[in-house]
């Protein structure tokens, strides 16, 4: 009698193991009604089906009892034994299916050496050699074997192959069935794409003239009317900056517009935190170079301004969104518009802003790797906040204090 030998099946191990409500249910269910139907073991007692059953049966104080399989495919046996108990998404069985190609790949050299074992080997060539099978005709085989075993194709494992190999994040959540394998497929391509466009920026950017620089971020000193000019075209994916609110201020909004039209990339936004009563002619100014995309919430916690000039109290302010040419839907994913801030940061100097909703921004419209810039970077805190999510940063001060200040906090970012 064949007993199990404490090893499991890579194949069985595919399948995760049932636990929680579910798995109490199986263990009552074995309790009161007994083991209806026994595991599967390999001839030398390696699991094959029934780990699940196996615990519960612990559990419950009743006999495990095993069948011997024979037979020739113990991978699809465990397929077909544990598959149909699943509701499994196109992309899901895909990912399986890739699991389970190292195995079949095995398995089919396994067979190859046994046969060339017993003097089967291919005919010698003239050379009187054996020419070696290639590769090439060996993958698509076990390759399709692999996909038909979990009712997927050999496509279907390409496009999944790809995703994990490139998108390893994106390949867990297919494989949890949060991420269909079509739009999991596209945001690995995406983002393969940006990435080699983000390289080919750098080294453009290598060449331009900065003040101060560190890991990841550059900084310059100046009007960025001036200095932003300096940089290559094409060379930022979002700027994300807080210019000053007063009337007197407001024709930098028109500057800005213009400058990030050089700055920006074909897809590049540009999102600016204002205030609200002069917002039509913010919008209006944006507008003359660039196209309107959303607008933010963010809301202010603590004591509300007044208003004087409207009898309002003011609760929240506003970040208006613009982008180089159409919005870039295609680029970025659903996202939330109400930013909270979690804190009135003032420590440094009474224009600075809290950078957790410039955080939010930025995770939602610049791509993993890209480029952010800020024209008023002020004391660095949008910088600091770019650092901290694996982006790069380009500032532009005009304070010379502040341009000391905002270096000191981007090198303690770059080092952090």
């Amino acid at each position: 009698m064949t007993t199990w030998n404490g090893t499991v099946h890579p194949a069985a191990d595919l399948f995760p193991m049932i636990e929680g409500d579910e798995l109490d249910q199986l263990v009552e269910s074995i309790r009161t009604g007994g083991l209806t139907n026994p595991g599967h073991l390999l001839p030398d007692g390696t699991l094959l089906d029934g780990r699940n059953r196996r615990v519960a049966c612990e559990r419950a104080g009743v006999p495990m009892r095993w069948n011997v399989y024979n037979g020739d495919d113990p991978i699809g046996f465990v397929v077909q034994s544990n598959i149909h108990r699943r509701h499994l998404e196109i992309g899901q069985r895909a990912m399986l299916a890739l699991e389970l190609l190292p195995l079949y790949e095995a398995e089919a050299r396994k067979k190859q050496l046994a046969a060339a074992a017993r003097g089967g080997e291919r005919p010698a060539s003239k050379g009187g050699a054996n020419p070696p099978q290639p590769s090439a005709d060996r993958a698509p085989r076990s390759r399709d074997v692999a996909a038909e075993s979990v009712g997927s194709s050999g496509r279907n494992v390409q496009r999944a192959k790809y995703v994990a190999k490139t998108a390893p994040d994106l390949a867990e959540k297919v494989k949890t069935g949060d991420l269909a394998l079509n739009a999991a497929e596209k945001q690995a391509r995406r983002r393969v794409s940006q990435a080699q466009e983000q390289d080919a920026r750098e080294a453009t950017l290598s060449a331009a003239v900065v003040d101060a620089e560190g890991t990841g971020w550059r900084l310059l000193h100046g009007d960025f009317r001036e200095r932003l000019l300096e940089l290559p075209a094409g060379c930022v994916d979002l700027i994300v900056t807080d210019p000053p609110y007063p009337a007197e201020s407001l024709p930098l909004y028109a500057d800005l517009a213009r400058i990030a039209r050089h700055v920006l990339s074909e897809d590049g936004i540009c999102v600016v935190l204002t205030g609200q009563i002069y917002l039509d002619r913010v919008l209006a100014m944006l507008s003359e170079h660039l196209n309107y995309g959303w607008t933010y919430v963010q809301p202010l916690p603590g004591a509300n301004s007044r208003i004087m000039g409207r009898h309002v109290h003011q609760t929240w302010k506003p970040w208006v969104a613009f982008s180089k040419n159409a919005w870039p839907s295609g680029r970025i994913e659903f996202h939330p518009d109400t930013l909270d801030p979690s804190y009135r940061a003032k420590d440094q100097y009474r224009w600075q802003q809290d950078a957790t909703p410039a955080r939010l921004l930025i995770d939602s419209l610049c791509p993993p790797g890209g480029t952010v810039c800020d024209p008023f970077t002020g004391t660095g805190s949008y910088g600091k906040a770019t650092l901290s999510m694996d982006r790069r940063f380009i500032g532009v001060e005009l304070d010379g204090d502040r341009f000391e200040t905002a270096k000191g906090t981007l090198d303690a970012a770059s080092d952090s």
